[in-house]
């Protein structure tokens, strides 16, 4: 498949090249304000400084950082964040507040910037020194450390809300609200989503978190249904999302070339020796949701739940939950960007999302595994990769627990995330939605015919 461009990244970056421009010149303008009026001597977030520190005093992280910023100079205009003290002053703008509504400088069009951070550090991590940075564990322990203080902000504290209103600069305003349905298919916001109370300018959501893990209303997304003889062949879409890629035959050992789509099961399901041998030679399904989707995810069979894992970073209460290390955060497969038009410099921006293959092998994930009632299906693995600002996949679900098709799952906190279902080499399953469909939860994704056996 051909990797999306620029504008087809499902609300991770903004689709006007000039909202990204604005994001950057206004919180440098600001930034570099804070460091003249300081003399140089910037007290920072307290996370922030945390950060500055335990990158400081690792010269291997220090020297990389520096390495960076020498390498992106390379992308020219599209290289907005030039020094360490520069980020530093950027995430201290961040932290405080929840992801804003970002309008170009003149003021005529504006976009959620959902995930600012890693807006922030998007054309950064496309440079092969972000590559080497960003996969090491002292990297990601100190960026889960900032992570985790603004996610804690985002589901606490009131003022993270205040970006939830009505005026044209707001989550609600008139463009804001049109980039929320878009993908309701004529239904407005609060025919589709639970709010707290509607008649507020913020819809009475406490805090960013709880908007962000707002939940549908009875009816809104009922399950596809094929004719009852038929129901435990079809496999449901478990989230809002659009599709990405889909794989077959996949090895226990495939490599991750460039921007290849091979997936390494042995990676994905973190190297379990009991669990990948069952997988090896079946087949991939992964689909992206944006910062404006949905973000819980629901059960695409009847099935019970036989393991829950967890990957570092995510979170997973009730029932039995392994949890082991090797998560990251932004690392991203560098590559030569993105043409809009032929024979022009390819833009960067975008290669985490290109990368969403590789991310299901080194992002904080859960794995959770549902076996089917019908054996022609068997065992499947849900796969929720925690992607980027995404530090945090909770869990509602037990080991043993039966569920039912469109039973809640779990759930994603803050950012953009994507999700992989794994099925056997003896599922035969057939995918309907093509490349860059946006499919709602509870949908048919695909069947699995009966078996001749």
């Amino acid at each position: 498949m051909s990797s999306p461009n620029h504008n087809t990244y499902g609300g991770w970056l903004p689709q006007n090249p000039d909202i990204i421009w604005a994001f950057f010149v206004e919180r440098v303008k600001e930034a570099k304000k804070t460091i003249e009026l300081s003399g140089g001597d910037v007290v920072h977030h307290p996370a922030v400084e945390a950060f500055k520190k335990a990158i400081e005093a690792d010269q291997h992280m220090n020297t990389l950082f520096g390495q960076i910023f020498e390498q992106a100079k390379a992308w020219g205009e599209y290289h907005q964040v030039k020094s360490f003290e520069m980020l530093l002053g950027i995430l201290d703008i961040i932290l405080k507040s929840g992801p804003p509504f970002q309008f170009t400088l003149n003021g005529t069009v504006g976009e959620p910037v959902g995930v600012p951070i890693y807006v922030t550090l998007d054309v950064l991590s496309n440079t092969a020194a972000a590559y080497d940075l960003f996969r090491l564990p002292d990297f990601n322990e100190a960026m889960k450390d900032l992570l985790n203080t603004w996610g804690n902000y985002l589901s606490t504290d009131p003022t993270s809300s205040l970006v939830l209103h009505r005026n044209d600069e707001g989550w609600f305003g008139g463009a804001g609200t049109t980039q929320l349905e878009m993908n309701l298919r004529g239904r407005t916001f609060d025919q589709t989503y639970i709010s707290p109370d509607e008649t507020k300018p913020d819809r009475g959501y406490p805090t960013w978190d709880a908007f962000f893990v707002r939940e549908f209303k009875e009816g809104v997304r009922p399950i596809e249904s094929r004719g009852q003889d038929t129901q435990d062949r079809l496999i449901h879409s478990a989230c809002e999302s659009t599709m990405f890629h889909k794989a077959e035959e996949v090895g226990a050992h495939n490599l991750f070339w460039l921007k290849s789509r091979n997936y390494s099961m042995h990676e994905i399901l973190n190297r379990d020796a009991e669990m990948v041998p069952k997988f090896v030679g079946g087949t991939i399904y992964q689909a992206f949701l944006s910062p404006l989707d949905y973000h819980r995810w629901h059960a695409p069979i009847n099935c019970t739940v036989e393991r829950i894992v967890t990957v570092k970073g995510g979170l997973a209460p009730g029932g039995t939950v392994d949890t082991v290390g090797g998560g990251t955060y932004y690392a991203a497969i560098p590559d030569t960007g993105v043409a809009e038009n032929p024979g022009d410099h390819g833009n960067p921006h975008g290669a985490l999302i290109r990368s969403q293959s590789f991310l299901s092998i080194v992002a904080t994930r859960v794995l959770i595994y549902i076996r089917s009632r019908n054996e022609d299906i068997g065992l499947i693995c849900f796969v929720g990769v925690g992607m980027v600002e995404v530090s945090t996949c909770e869990v509602k679900v037990g080991v043993g627990q039966e569920v039912k098709i469109g039973q809640e799952l779990g759930l994603f906190h803050f950012g953009g995330s994507t999700h992989i279902l794994i099925f056997g080499p003896d599922c035969d399953v057939h995918f309907e939605p093509e490349v860059g469909k946006h499919i709602w939860v509870n949908e048919v994704i695909g069947v699995v015919p009966e078996s001749k056996k």
